[in-house]
């Protein structure tokens, strides 16, 4: 995959890692309160729907009730496997058991397990430790650019950088999917994922970079100064 040289971010004073490091543990907390409302209170309720209309499928008398009642029963299981993968994303991956790499290494795997999903490629080449919530970040950042990918893009193929060179931590997410109109490049850009993306880039003094990748589909280059 091409890289890109960048000007040199300016590294942060002990002041504003102290600021970055405070921001994004409120939201990791808060991240983790919504994921665990979403499976608390909504999913127990989904099961059982599903159960019930699973159970009602096998009792009906006719074909055709009982056709719609599994059709039904589909619905709901998409329901639940959004609502898991959405609080996935939402929750923080653990870095107290493994490495950076490993957590990212872990997600594909994940995500390469469930069927129909794209084929994704990890390749890193780390040159530093960071701080902890500083990974932490990073990999919430790359698992979201792979979520957007797989949800809004319709890609077959997602290739994932991380590297770290010249002071810069650098983060690629390239897919082949529908990519972004570029008359509503600014439209797309703003959507929800992507807002919360802007937000913990800008947070970090980072930046991010939104492309088209010729022939079909998109990159997503984030830069992050070292801390």
């Amino acid at each position: 995959m091409m890289t890109k040289q960048r000007t040199r971010l300016n590294p942060p004073t002990q002041a504003q890692r102290d600021q970055c490091r405070l921001v994004l543990d409120w939201q990791r907390q808060e991240r983790t309160r919504l994921a665990g409302e979403l499976h608390d209170y909504i999913g127990p309720d989904l099961a059982l729907l599903k159960l019930r209309l699973e159970i009602a499928a096998d009792e009906a008398p006719l074909a055709r009730q009982q056709e719609q009642l599994l059709h039904f029963g589909d619905e709901v299981q998409r329901i639940l496997t959004d609502l898991r993968d959405v609080s996935h994303a939402l929750m923080p991956a653990s870095l107290q058991d493994c490495s950076l790499t490993d957590c990212i290494e872990h997600y594909v795997r994940q995500v390469a397990a469930l069927p129909g999903q794209p084929e994704i490629n990890f390749i890193h080449t780390l040159t530093a430790d960071l701080p902890t919530w500083v990974q932490q970040a990073v990999c919430q950042l790359i698992k979201e650019l792979i979520f957007n990918s797989i949800k809004h893009a319709d890609a077959t193929l997602i290739d994932v950088e991380l590297t770290s060179r010249n002071g810069l931590l650098q983060i690629v997410v390239a897919d082949d999917g529908c990519g972004y109109d570029p008359g509503k490049l600014h439209h797309h850009a703003n959507g929800i994922g992507l807002r919360n993306i802007r937000a913990t880039v800008q947070t970090l003094r980072g930046e991010l970079a939104i492309r088209p990748r010729p022939p079909r589909g998109t990159v997503h280059r984030i830069w992050l100064p070292a801390f």
